[in-house]
């Protein structure tokens, strides 16, 4: 989660970002995913969505597996002209 959280926003420059895995969450990661604004979802909430769930139902669910959703597009470095 640390290197997720370091280069989603930063780097790759992320809207959302969403991080999956199929096992449970240990406190710290889910408090630094809920810190960070990262939507992490955890493999009964992975089940959910594989299984229909649309993804914005899953979102608000933190503390679960589901850090608060956050647009971070007014943080985006402008783009360089060509």
């Amino acid at each position: 989660m640390q290197k997720f959280v370091g280069m989603a926003f930063n780097e790759h420059h992320a809207d959302v970002a969403l991080f999956v895995a199929t096992c449970e969450y240990g406190k710290a990661a889910r408090d630094l995913a809920v810190k960070h604004q990262i939507v992490a979802l955890n493999r009964n909430l992975f089940g959910s969505w594989n299984s229909g769930a649309p993804l914005e139902s899953l979102l608000p669910l933190s503390g679960t597996g589901g850090g608060v959703p956050h647009r971070r597009s007014a943080r985006r470095r402008p783009k360089e002209a060509s």
